[in-house]
């Protein structure tokens, strides 16, 4: 089944990824230029629920990062952790089983 949008009827019945970001915060110590560091943390509240709103899973992801000079590695890393993790859960069995039970 190909669904287009949630506004699609044919997804009125099937379950919904929603995503908030809490908290996605990075800084940087640069007292010793050139050398600057810079470290943070992303933290994300993932759940599947039904279109009346029931909750069938829902999970808290964290990932923090490091790096030097550029927060683009820090955040790659600390994105990528949570996205792996995510990758994990939703291809595991008990997440299909409580997906598959959405009554």
């Amino acid at each position: 089944m190909v669904v287009n949008g949630v506004d699609d009827p044919s997804a009125k019945d099937l379950p919904i990824l929603t995503c908030s970001v809490e908290k996605f915060k990075f800084k940087n110590f640069t007292w010793f230029f050139p050398l600057v560091f810079n470290w943070g943390k992303v933290v994300m509240n993932v759940s599947v629920v039904t279109s009346d709103g029931k909750t069938l899973w829902t999970k808290q992801y964290k990932g923090k990062g490091r790096g030097w000079y550029s927060f683009t590695p820090p955040v790659r890393k600390a994105l990528t952790k949570i996205l792996n993790e995510m990758v994990i859960d939703f291809t595991s069995p008990e997440f299909k089983q409580k997906i598959a039970t959405r009554s």
